[in-house]
C-alpha cells in the first residue's frame, strides 16, 4: 500500500498563517478535523500534512499554497486595527472573517498605492484618528473636510443605501477609495 504524499511546509509559516487568520489551533484542528497535537506537530516540523491536509489547509486559511513553503513568515504590513467598544465591554481580538478582510483590504491598498505611483498621480496625505480622540471633534472636522453637512448626513439620504452612496461619492471625491466588507457585528 502507497504511503500519502507529505507535503514539506514551514512549520514556522503554519504558526503564523494561523494566528494571522485570528484563529487557536485548537479553532484551526477542528476546521482540518486532527487533534491539536498534530497541529502542533506541523508546527514544531516534527511531521508534515498529506496533500489533502494541505489543500485543506490552504482552503482554510486562505493563504497561496506557495507561501507555506517560505523557510519563514513573510512580512506583512503590522495594520493597527482599533476598534470602539459599547460602554461596559471589553477589547476583543479580530474575528476569523475580520482579519480576512483586513488583509484583503491592506492588499487593495498596496495595489491602489502601486497603480497610482505608476500613473504618476501625486500621493495623499490622508488625516488620522485614533479611538482615544472625541469622536464628535474627529466627526466634525472630517465631515467638514470631505463637504458633508450634518444635516445631509441626518436628513438628506433618508434611507441607509442613499447614506452609504453619498458618503462613498463624497469621500471619492476627496481621493480615497470605498469599499463595502461585511464585518460582522
Amino acid at each position: 500500500m502507497r504511503r500519502p504524499t507529505e507535503v514539506p511546509i514551514s512549520g514556522a509559516v503554519l504558526e503564523w498563517a494561523i494566528s494571522a487568520a485570528g484563529l487557536t489551533e485548537q479553532a484551526f484542528a477542528e476546521k482540518m478535523r486532527v487533534g491539536v497535537e498534530t497541529v502542533r506537530s506541523w508546527e514544531a516540523g516534527a511531521a508534515l500534512p498529506t496533500k489533502t491536509q494541505f489543500n485543506r489547509m490552504v482552503s482554510i486559511l486562505k493563504r497561496p499554497s506557495s507561501v507555506f513553503f517560505l523557510p519563514k513568515p513573510p512580512v506583512e504590513p503590522a495594520g493597527v486595527v482599533e476598534l470602539r467598544q459599547p460602554p461596559g465591554e471589553d477589547a476583543r481580538s479580530l474575528t476569523e472573517r475580520e482579519a480576512r478582510w483586513l488583509r484583503r483590504a491592506r492588499s487593495l491598498q498596496a495595489f491602489a498605492s502601486w497603480l497610482s505611483q505608476e500613473m504618476g498621480m501625486p500621493a495623499r496625505d490622508f488625516p488620522h484618528a485614533t479611538v482615544a480622540q472625541d469622536p464628535e471633534i474627529v466627526a466634525r472636522r472630517e465631515r467638514k473636510r470631505i463637504g458633508v453637512t450634518i444635516e445631509q448626513q441626518v436628513t438628506g439620504w433618508g434611507n441607509v443605501t442613499t447614506a452609504f452612496d453619498g458618503w462613498r461619492s463624497a469621500l471619492e471625491n476627496v481621493g480615497l477609495l470605498v469599499f463595502q466588507f461585511r464585518l460582522g457585528r
